[in-house]
Parts: C-alpha cells; structure tokens; sequence
C-alpha cells in the first residue's frame, strides 16, 4: 500500500465489481495459456510468448487465489509470491505477460482511507493492492514476439561493470570525513565548514624525494584503473559476441563446440 502523491503508472479510482466465474470457464482459460504456450515456442527457443511460471502463475491465480463466491481477486505481490514459490520478480513478469496477450486485466486502484495514529488520523488517497480480472487471449497473441532473455555472458558484463562502477564510486568518496580535508581548507584560506571542528596540520617526516606525492601517486592509479577499465570491457564485449555467435549457431541447428 503506498500513502501520498507518489503512485504506480496508471493507479486510479476504479468501480470493481467482481462477478463469479465459472469452474469449467476457469479449466478453459488455463488449457489456453497452455496452448499458447506451447504454440508460441519455436523449435530452438528456451520460451515462447509464455514461460512454464507464467503458466503455473495463472493457475494460481483462477483457482488459489480467486473467491469461488464472489469471483474477487486482488491479492498482494508479495502473497502471490508465497503462494507460487517463485521470485518476486518472475511473479512480475508472468503477470505482465499474462496482461500483454489478453489472458489477465490488472486494474490498479486508488482508494480514500483514513490513516494514521490515534490523535492524528486524517483520510489521504493510497494505492491498494492490484484487482485482476480475467479473459481470453488475443487471436493474434501467438505471434507477438517473445521477451528477449539476457545471456550468462550479458549478464556476467553487467555485473562487472556495476562493481567497477561501485568500486570507483568508493574510491572517489573515500577522502570524505577526513579531517586532513579540513586542513587543506585552513591552510589554501578557504572558508571551512561551521559544522565541521577544523584541524591544525600535522607535522608529518619529509619525503624522500625518489617517492613520488600523494596527488602523483594518485592521478597514477586513476589511471591504471581507467585503463584496465577499457581493457576489461573490450574483452567483455569480444566474451559476450562469442557467447552470442555460438547461441546464433545452436539455433540453426548446428553442434556447439567448446
């Protein structure tokens, strides 16, 4: 439940009316998306328009998690999670696909309710959980692209490039809270924070002079990180075009080779 102006794409107030379905309806819409599902599937592909938790998502969805009664549904992410078994990521793109062919309608709703502590309540507008409404797939829904699946050698570049970026974040951010910072600002004139106590500089032993100065040895390094930056991603890149041309030959039909 989210409270305040910050909502999901597309929330608004919406009338949900629920309305029974039927158990053979239910058996019907279940054998379609398993019908799409092995229809969409190309010989070679790892998954059509439908993947197996898609399908197991929405069989959870008509029969676990659907009111026999009154025909409501509108459980929680988090919920549909534990009931499934699956990440909470994967429930999130089954429920996108199921939206996308036409199998599932997701109504994001906004409600008024009262929140807040006793003393202090006030009604505000919040986001409630998704209402979910179900229906037949599109006559055409077979032919819609299937989602592209990042590759171990994408994902693997990724990754390192997100811990070189991190790694790089850390090292520029270092000298934060370092009192010799301060120091600096006192002895170049430059006003120092009021918030910060200001240091008097230290007396450190001469250095000797084959070694070269803190901003040298610095400046330095940066560089050899800059570099092995590039060598890194360039070989990234030629790894991820192999993985990608021995992926391109398997789907022909040809035998991959170590």
């Amino acid at each position: 439940m989210r409270i305040g102006k910050k909502f999901r794409h597309a929330a608004r107030f919406v009338r949900y009316e629920p309305a029974p379905v039927p158990f053979k309806v239910r058996m019907r819409l279940h054998r379609l998306a398993e019908r799409l599902r092995r229809k969409s599937k190309q010989k070679g592909r790892k998954r059509g328009v439908l993947t197996n938790a898609t399908v197991t998502t929405y069989w959870h969805m008509l029969f676990t998690l659907t009111d026999n009664a009154t025909g409501a549904c509108a459980p929680a992410i988090d919920y549909i999670v534990q009931v499934t078994g699956f990440a909470k990521q994967t429930v999130i793109d089954a429920l996108k696909d199921l939206e996308r062919v036409g199998l599932l309608r997701i109504m994001r709703r906004l409600v008024r309710r009262v929140v807040g502590p006793a003393g202090s309540r006030r009604e505000t507008t919040v986001q409630d959980t998704n209402a979910y409404a179900f229906g037949e797939p599109h006559a055409y829904a077979h032919l819609l692209p299937a989602p592209e699946l990042k590759s171990r050698a994408q994902r693997l570049v990724g990754n390192l490039l997100d811990g070189l970026s991190m790694s790089n974040a850390r090292t520029e951010s270092s000298d934060h809270g370092d009192p010799c910072t301060s120091v600096k600002r006192k002895e170049s004139g430059a006003p120092a924070s009021p918030s910060r106590t200001v240091f008097e500089p230290c007396r450190a032993p001469a250095m000797p002079s084959r070694m070269a100065s803190s901003e040298e040895s610095g400046d330095r390094w940066a560089k050899h990180r800059a570099s092995a930056r590039s060598k890194l991603e360039a070989s990234l890149e030629r790894l991820a075009a192999g993985v990608r041309r021995h992926e391109e030959s398997g789907l022909q039909g040809e035998p991959l080779r170590p």
